[in-house]
């Protein structure tokens, strides 16, 4: 099995991170495609988030642990977490996944909950460094919730994509009364629950767009059934 090296980490609360991975053979992947990692056999899927080659040469990814009380011996996640930068995981050497980008919709619109803002930041930064065909008339839409603030992987770097005039970024949490959230300033309330509002002060119409969706079971399921309702398209991915 190919190896990759674990060359970065960031730590971004006590149960999400950002891994860097060196593969040890040539990685090739679209934009939205999933690598899967493993350590000492247990493996698990893992969306990328990088851009591919040339672009970028680092495999990246957003893990979230799995909670305590759902933890079995074959829990990959806390392991993860845990290994240092500088130790090594299997990598299998075929990218899959067929979530990917649709060119062919002018409005494009992201909803996604936490990590599974992931395959979301690849295509983005593909976009942006000229990765597809199409250059759209408007922006690309990115809606993300999270609970807390802190959760917010990717904040910086898609506030930053906004001053190309290419993206714009929609931020959401969901508990604004609780304490790590006393100073935020931005959208409160779930993600799937802001959408239709959000897209008439947008003009997302229903015609000319494509929602993706990408989350949790639940939270695909509710955003699903209002849109569709609303005469919207969807392509989703769940995250488990």
């Amino acid at each position: 099995m190919p190896q990759a090296l674990i060359v970065k980490k960031k730590i971004i609360t006590n149960t999400l991170v950002i891994m860097w991975l060196k593969p040890d053979e040539p990685f090739t992947f679209k934009p939205g495609q999933y690598c899967t990692v493993g350590i000492q056999g247990l493996e698990r899927p893992y969306s990328i988030a990088s851009a591919p080659p040339p672009y970028e040469e680092l495999i990246e990814f957003f893990l979230e642990v799995v909670p305590q009380e759902q933890r079995t011996e074959k829990s990959l996640s806390p392991k993860l977490y845990d290994l240092p930068q500088g130790e090594t995981v299997t990598l299998r050497p075929t990218a899959k996944g067929h979530f990917l980008l649709e060119e062919n919709y002018p409005t494009q619109v992201m909803v996604s909950t936490t990590t599974c803002i992931t395959p979301y930041v690849s295509m983005l930064r593909a976009y942006l460094h000229g990765y597809y065909k199409t250059t759209f008339s408007k922006p690309i839409y990115v809606f993300h919730g999270a609970s807390y603030q802190t959760e917010f992987g990717y904040f910086e770097e898609l506030k930053t994509m906004e001053k190309t005039g290419k993206v714009i970024y929609i931020p959401t949490i969901s508990r604004p009364t609780e304490t790590p959230n006393q100073s935020w300033k931005g959208q409160t309330g779930r993600v799937n629950n802001i959408l239709l509002e959000s897209f008439k002060k947008f003009n997302i119409s229903p015609s000319e767009s494509l929602v993706y969706l990408c989350g949790n079971k639940k939270m695909i399921e509710a955003a699903k059934a209002t849109l569709t309702q609303a005469g919207y398209k969807t392509k989703q991915e769940v995250f488990f």
